[in-house]
């Protein structure tokens, strides 16, 4: 198996168990999924909150608010765990994108400079 199969092959097992976020906090009797917190939660947390953290904690909206891709938070936890693969898929999709347009961006103005 390639590194760059390989590479998809672990991406995948990671959008397949990403629903996991959704049963560990009723499983471990916490409030909500682990690194999902808000900024008033991580300071309950941590005991302070990083300056960095309050200064963005406004800047980005998620897309998908809770995973809900416009359904709310309604439904089984079928359903949530689908809204999470597909949530987890989406964001895959981006960020291979924009990763390989940069690349390839990069590598073009590489080339033109060694003309």
């Amino acid at each position: 198996m390639t590194k760059f199969k390989r590479l998809w092959l672990i991406l995948g097992i990671l959008i397949f168990l990403s629903p996991l976020g959704l049963f560990l906090p009723e499983w471990m009797a916490t409030e909500t999924p682990w690194g999902e917190w808000s900024p008033e939660k991580l300071e309950e947390l941590v005991g302070f909150l990083p300056e960095g953290v309050r200064k963005l904690s406004d800047f980005w909206k998620p897309f998908f608010s809770n995973y809900s891709l416009g359904a709310g938070q309604t439904g089984s936890y079928l359903s949530s765990g689908f809204r999470y693969m597909l949530s987890a898929l989406l964001g895959a999709v981006l960020v291979t994108g924009v990763s390989f347009l940069v690349a390839k961006i990069v590598i073009s103005k590489r080339e033109r400079k060694r003309e």
